[in-house]
Formats: structure tokens, C-alpha cells, sequence
């Protein structure tokens, strides 16, 4: 009936002790039974903690920043009529509550837990936003409606000042808050006076030497750049570990101490790996293959330590000889495998019959590969693969590529390394004439192509 609608009027918010919303929604014609209760904040639940027919109190789940309607589902009444101004609304804003700890490393790499409401609640969610602590960013890496954690960067002021005290900031769509509270502090700071060697091979090994202070006595671990640097000892002053396999360039190192963050870096030099080709000679070789290339550079290492040697997709080169500084090596076409079978179909003998595709065209260094397969068990029936001198014969021309007698299955793979036109054909698959040819043409290449160096 209408009368027993329910009614409602307003509501309010406000945060309890540990940082909840707390809504108080008014009406009329409510329940006393928290258990009769639905209350939604656009699709999240408010859990009812008291209830009279006038009013409910509930806690709001954590959501995202938003303004959302309010409804309200009294189950043994239905849905609670709004007031006539319009639709009850809440809206959640993003903001900080707290922050811990509130000191860290001028270094940075101090994870930080912000507690408040309205963030993002994962970390793709993050996307276009950002976190910023006195001008260096903090890079989220948890994050829930109503707490994320973020890794502090390199303070932007590092030593100009022992102390850095800022809020923290949060801008996300356009809309920045700030609050909480951290400071760089130079007196919880690990700082590094210098590494040694200062380079490496990009293949690494060696032993990496850092000395610093108040490193600790807790074993952290150590970057070169993205690549992790195996630790063998570590102390209060120094550290060593394994140098890793890196990429040319400088590389600086990183020193994460256990609960201090990174270790300042100001006036440390980079790690600098030497991995470049300066020439190559000559510049111009076979399409084919079969060209002597000396290739000039560093950080080459020895003949065991080059992997393979590329010139984009045509062409390998097999090493001959190698220093360091200097590699000679034979280009060889980068051959494909193109697969023929007895798929195709014969006009009068159906399946099985014509070869699938029966006309090939490849580039000299690659390969042709014949399968097949009958079904048959008649011993005089089978497929064989030979080379014919014309379109015309189907005679073995005794001197070119052949599979041998016939069989029920089987394969044959030959590789042509000359441009021309190769005939192919087969013995007769059973008693009449029927046989299987086909043709392959090879073919150079029509234009010079430029291709990329890679060792």
C-alpha cells in the first residue's frame, strides 16, 4: 500500500576512527531490523550497522572517487521512495588520510603506503596519473580503493639540503590532492663513494667492487642498470657481486639497503659497457652467400662468445676468426623449407594423386620438402620424387635429386642453391599411367637488397 512506502529524506557522511565512511541516511516508514536491509552507493554496498524507522547508519565498501545515488531496499517493503528534490547522492573524493613512514632515502626506492579513499583501485587504473613527493615521482606499484604503496625516486634535490619535507600529491584525471606527510633525510640515506672497474664486457663476469657507507649489515641487492648483480659479499663499506650480462651503454648501479631505500648515487660513476660494431667490410657481397666479412668493433669477446651473427633475415655468417675487437666470418643465405604434398586432386583418380602445390617458386639457399602418405595396402602401389630433364618425361634423368623406389609414404627434402627451372616427376603410382609431376623454379633475387648487422 502506499502508505507503508518507504520514505527518504536525506543523508549525511563522516569517518570513523580507522578511516571509514560513515553514512547516516534519514526517512520515513524504515526498519529496525538491520537484516532488512539494501543499501547501495551506486554498485557498492553500504553494510546497515543500527537502524530505527527513521534512520540507518551504515559503513560505505571503499570505491572509486565519483559522486553515486543512494538507494535504499527495505525487503519486506520494497524500494524506498526519494524525495521529491531529487535523487539522495554521495560522493566519494580522493583523499589522503595518512602516509607511512614519513622518512626515507635521498636515494629513493623507500616503498610508501598512503591510506585514504577514492584512489584507483588497481595499478593500471593509474594510467595518466602520478605521485609526486617534493618534485620525484613515486612509482605505484599496489593499490586499492583505499591504500596504495609507491617506491620514492631519487630525491630531485639529493645533497643540496640534509632534510626534504613535502605532502604528498596525487593528480588523476585532471583533479590533485595532497596530503600525508615524507621526508628525504640524509641521515637514513646509504650513500656510494665508487665502483670498480667503472667497465665491462656486455657478456659480464668479473667482480664489481662498491664502496659506500652505512650499507648495513643486512645483505640488500644490487643493479647494474635493469640486470641484477649477483652478490658475494657485503658489508657496512663495501660490497661485491658478480657483474651481470648487460646492453651498450652507461648503466647506473643501484644499491637497495634492507628498510633504508637506494643508496645515493651523487657523483658515482656509471658502468659503462662496450658492445658496438664500428665497420664492416666489405659492403657489398653475393646474394647467394659465400662472402668474407670483417666486421670492427668492441666488446666481442672470444669465438666461443659470439652466438650468431645476422644480416637481417637472408643472411647468417659463420664465424672463421675473432678477437674483441675483431670478427671475420663467411655470409650463408638463410634458407626457408617450403612443404609439398600429395594433397591435390586428380581429375579422373580424386585425392591423393597431384602433388599440393605442384608448381613452386623459391630463392636460391632454399629447400623443398615431398611428403605423402596412401592409404592403400597394395604392395605394387606407391609415390616416389625424382628429377626429370622437361616438363615432358617422367624418367629419372639419373643425375639429379631422387627419393629411390617407390613406397606407400614417405619424403624427400632437397636444397637449390642455383637460380633455373628444375623438373620433377615420379615412377607410376600403379598400373597405368599415372604419374605425379611438377616443377620448381628458382629465382634470384631482382634488386640489391640492404640489410642490418646484427651480432
Amino acid at each position: 500500500a502506499e502508505d507503508s512506502t518507504p520514505e527518504l529524506l536525506s543523508v549525511a557522511n563522516s569517518l570513523d576512527g580507522d578511516g571509514n565512511v560513515i553514512l547516516t541516511i534519514s526517512g520515513s516508514k524504515l526498519s529496525g531490523n538491520i537484516a532488512n536491509y539494501v543499501v547501495k552507493v551506486g554498485d557498492h554496498d553500504c553494510k546497515v550497522t543500527t537502524a530505527t524507522e527513521s534512520q540507518l547508519v551504515c559503513i560505505l565498501s571503499a570505491g572509486p572517487a565519483g559522486t553515486f545515488d543512494v538507494t535504499v531496499v527495505v525487503k519486506n517493503k520494497g524500494l524506498a521512495r526519494q524525495p521529491s528534490a531529487g535523487t539522495l547522492q554521495h560522493t566519494v573524493s580522493m583523499q589522503i588520510l595518512s602516509s607511512t613512514p614519513s622518512v626515507g632515502s635521498l636515494g629513493g626506492g623507500t616503498p610508501v603506503t598512503v591510506t585514504g579513499t577514492g584512489f584507483p583501485g588497481s595499478v593500471e587504473e593509474w594510467e595518466g596519473g602520478s605521485v609526486m613527493i617534493a618534485g620525484s615521482s613515486c612509482k605505484v606499484t599496489e593499490s586499492t580503493y583505499n591504500q596504495f604503496q609507491c617506491i620514492t625516486s631519487v630525491n630531485a634535490g639529493s645533497r643540496r639540503r640534509k632534510r626534504s619535507a613535502a605532502q604528498i600529491e596525487i593528480t588523476i584525471n585532471g583533479n590533485t590532492v595532497s596530503g600525508g606527510s615524507f621526508t628525504y633525510d640524509s641521515s637514513v640515506t646509504p650513500s656510494l663513494s665508487s665502483i670498480s672497474p667503472t667497465s665491462g664486457s656486455p657478456l659480464g663476469g668479473g667482480v664489481l667492487t662498491i664502496t659506500g657507507s652505512a650499507l648495513g649489515a643486512k645483505w640488500g641487492s644490487v643493479l647494474v642498470g635493469d640486470e641484477k648483480c649477483n652478490l658475494l659479499t657485503w658489508m657496512d663499506t663495501k660490497i661485491t657481486c658478480t657483474i651481470p650480462k648487460n646492453n651498450h651503454g652507461q648503466h647506473s648501479v643501484y644499491v637497495s639497503v634492507a628498510a633504508n631505500g637506494y643508496a645515493d648515487t651523487t657523483g658515482v660513476d656509471k658502468f659503462t659497457v662496450d658492445f658496438k660494431v664500428t665497420d664492416i667490410t666489405p659492403r657489398v657481397g653475393s646474394s647467394l652467400g659465400g662472402t668474407r666479412v670483417r666486421i670492427e668493433g668492441k666488446g666481442f669477446g672470444n669465438c666461443s662468445d659470439v652466438s650468431s651473427i645476422k644480416l637481417g633475415d637472408l643472411m647468417s655468417c659463420d664465424v672463421d676468426e675473432c678477437s674483441d675487437t675483431k670478427i671475420t666470418c663467411t655470409t650463408k643465405r638463410i634458407g626457408k623449407v617450403i612443404t609439398t604434398n600429395n594433397g591435390g586432386k586428380h581429375p579422373q583418380y580424386g585425392l591423393g594423386y597431384v602433388w599440393n602445390p605442384k608448381e613452386i617458386t623459391i630463392q636460391p639457399g632454399d629447400s623443398v620438402k615431398w611428403l605423402w602418405t596412401l592409404t592403400t595396402k597394395s604392395k605394387t602401389t606407391g609415390i616416389n620424387v625424382h628429377q626429370t630433364d622437361s616438363s615432358s618425361s617422367n624418367e629419372y634423368n639419373g643425375k639429379g635429386f631422387s627419393s629411390g623406389e617407390k613406397k606407400a609414404s614417405g619424403g624427400l627434402q632437397e636444397t637449390f642453391t642455383a637460380p633455373g627451372t628444375y623438373f620433377f616427376s615420379s615412377d607410376s603410382v600403379f598400373g597405368v599411367d599415372l604419374f605425379m609431376p611438377g616443377k620448381i623454379t628458382v629465382v634470384g633475387d631482382a634488386a640489391d637488397t640492404v640489410l642490418d648487422l646484427e651480432v
